[in-house]
């Protein structure tokens, strides 16, 4: 749940940031229902912040011995840059008339360089900035077969009411409040900023499309590599849910959205360079999401902790299995008057009863919002009030899962 969490981290008297994306997706056979394209992504960023962590600062333990600043000093003036290129193939093929059936592989190599960054010295960082060990990191990234119905079921359920797909896969649920990402990016896999990874493991995902109705059902688990992150990843965690939603499709070409626009992270918007019918964005939705935690990582020290004793205040610290998720939710443009007026809003409730581990905790945000697309670059005012709240349990602490 980032939209809380990640406004604090950034607390400077100064901030510059020049980010630039680039793509080029180009189709090389297109015969017969077969089709492959191929492509590529990248994206650069430079960046530069004064008085990291309100003047505490942070060490970077890349500096140079014999430099003006030994990696042990702490300092509040930072500049670095990151950069990712993300190729990628995809192909779809018809499957005995039976619907289309298709594959996409991708990799992203990434890397950060600089003195340092505006990432918290507070743990579990222990005072280490994103640059440190001039991280760079190459891996795969998708590795996913799928099965879409395509033209099948269209007298009766609709174009492409049926699309199942398993492998290696990004996900995202919503504006990405719940699900947006499966990989934490920075530290060994450099571009903490620019996040190019967001795929998951052992995934997979039913989806039935009965506009105006949607659900899918999916499971999936994080992909995690502790001496890659030199322990600061986050606790191996599989599970499965239900996103069940009631929405209304907008007549947009799907593409990158304009400023101040919610979207899901960039790694995580599918490519469909081969599927003629594109998946447009919801205008609106509105709907239901339960999550259930079904294995987590668990150790004395790191990732759990003994009835009675206080919980830790960071969720990499919270032994998540068992846990239930229960979520509302609104999005979009509900008013056919104004299109621009915007609304984002969602409740959600954790709930574990296991006698060690014990979960009653909310978080909520309410976003209205305003488009002006009458402006050059269409601005959007975005005012945003959100909450975390955690309830004593009576045979155990509350912990913060949030």
């Amino acid at each position: 749940m980032r939209r809380c969490r990640w406004r604090l981290t950034l607390i400077a008297t100064a901030v510059a940031t020049w980010i630039g994306m680039a793509q080029a997706h180009q189709m090389i056979y297109d015969q017969d229902g077969y089709k492959l394209a191929v492509g590529i992504e990248g994206g650069l960023g430079g960046f530069a912040v004064g008085n990291v962590d309100t003047g505490a600062g942070n060490v970077n333990t890349d500096a140079p011995l014999d430099g003006p600043f030994p990696p042990s000093e702490r300092r509040t003036t930072r500049d670095w840059f990151e950069g990712f290129i993300k190729p990628f193939a995809e192909l779809e093929t018809p499957f005995f008339d039976f619907g289309h059936t298709y594959a996409l592989v991708s990799v992203v190599g990434a890397l950060t360089r600089g003195n340092g960054d505006a990432t918290s010295s507070l743990a579990p960082q222990g005072g280490r900035s994103t640059t440190s060990d001039a991280p760079q990191h190459a891996a795969l990234e998708d590795a996913v077969i799928g099965w879409h119905s395509g033209d099948l079921f269209a007298d009766s359920l609709g174009e492409d009411a049926i699309e199942l797909s398993g492998g290696r896969q990004a996900f995202v649920l919503g504006d990405s409040f719940l699900i947006g990402a499966g990989v934490v990016n920075g530290f060994g896999r450099a571009a903490f900023y620019l996040q190019p990874r967001a795929s998951f493991d052992r995934a997979a995902i039913l989806k039935l499309d009965l506009s105006p109705v949607r659900a899918k059902l999916f499971h999936r688990e994080n992909r995690v590599d502790q001496d890659l992150m030199l322990g600061f990843d986050q606790p191996k965690t599989k599970f499965f849910g239900l996103d069940l939603a009631l929405y209304e499709a907008s007549e947009e070409e799907p593409g990158l959205k304009t400023p101040g626009e919610k979207q899901a992270p960039t790694a995580a918007q599918a490519v469909q360079t081969t599927r003629v019918k594109k998946e447009a964005p919801d205008l609106w939705s509105a709907g239901f999401d339960f999550l259930h935690v079904y294995n987590a990582d668990s150790t004395p020290v790191t990732f759990s902790f003994p009835p009675g004793e206080p919980s830790p205040t960071l969720s990499i610290f919270g032994n998540r299995s068992g846990m239930n998720v229960y979520s509302g939710y609104l999005a979009g443009s509900f008013f056919k008057f104004d299109p621009n007026i915007r609304l984002h809003s969602q409740f959600t409730l954790e709930r574990n009863d296991a006698v060690d581990r014990r979960v009653k905790a909310a978080a909520w945000y309410v976003e209205p919002g305003y488009k002006i697309s009458s402006l050059p670059w269409t601005p959007q005012l975005n005012p945003a009030l959100c909450a975390l709240q955690r309830r004593p349990q009576p045979s155990g602490p509350a912990q913060a899962n949030l």
